[in-house]
């Protein structure tokens, strides 16, 4: 019985340590208010009209394969924006641009502010 549960609790230990975690850093001398966690923002490819670079965003990875690719990382557009919306709403951003490693696994973005 207690093996049972001493498995499981490391199971769901191993299981909430998947993926990446996001974290954000400012590189702008200005700062904006916080756009609130739920706001919409665009995804582009490259940058286009007025905008301020104000950030970047770092994918970290928690875990990986046995054989060292990385696991839990975001590999859709969709599961990017899902991964950094509080970071870019957070920071005022209105458009992030992605960056993906030769995985195919986005680990990074830069945040611009529309002007």
């Amino acid at each position: 019985m207690y093996k049972k549960i001493t498995y499981l609790i490391c199971l769901i230990m191993l299981m909430s340590s998947c993926g990446g975690k996001s974290y954000y850093t400012n590189t702008s001398a200005k700062t904006y208010s916080d756009r609130g966690e739920n706001r919409k923002f665009k995804i582009l490819i490259s940058p286009e009209g007025k905008i301020e670079q104000i950030g970047v965003i770092d994918i970290v990875v928690q875990s990986t394969s046995q054989t060292g690719i990385p696991m839990g990382m975001p590999t859709t557009l969709s599961e990017f924006q899902n991964k950094v919306q509080k970071q870019v709403c957070g920071a005022g951003g209105d458009i992030v641009i992605p960056q993906k490693n030769g995985y195919g696994h986005y680990i990074s973005g830069i945040v611009y502010k529309e002007l």
